[in-house]
C-alpha cells in the first residue's frame, strides 16, 4: 500500500474507534484532525532520518 491508502485505512480505523466509544461527530472531527496533525509529524520525522539518498522514495 502506498502512504496514501494507508493513511486513509488508518484514519477510517480511528474513527470507527471514536464511534465505538461514544465520541459524537463534532468530537471525532477534532481528534481526527489531532490524528492527522501526529501522522504528517511521525512521517517528517521518519522522512529526516533517511539518508538523503533515499528522500522522496519512502512511499514506493
Amino acid at each position: 500500500m502506498h502512504r496514501r491508502e494507508v493513511r486513509i485505512h488508518s484514519t477510517s480505523q480511528y474513527e470507527r474507534h471514536c464511534r465505538a466509544l461514544g465520541y459524537k461527530p463534532a468530537e471525532i472531527t477534532l481528534l481526527v484532525i489531532g490524528f492527522h496533525t501526529g501522522w504528517e509529524q511521525g512521517f517528517a520525522t521518519s522522512q529526516s532520518e533517511l539518508p538523503t539518498s533515499q528522500l522522496g522514495t519512502a512511499d514506493h
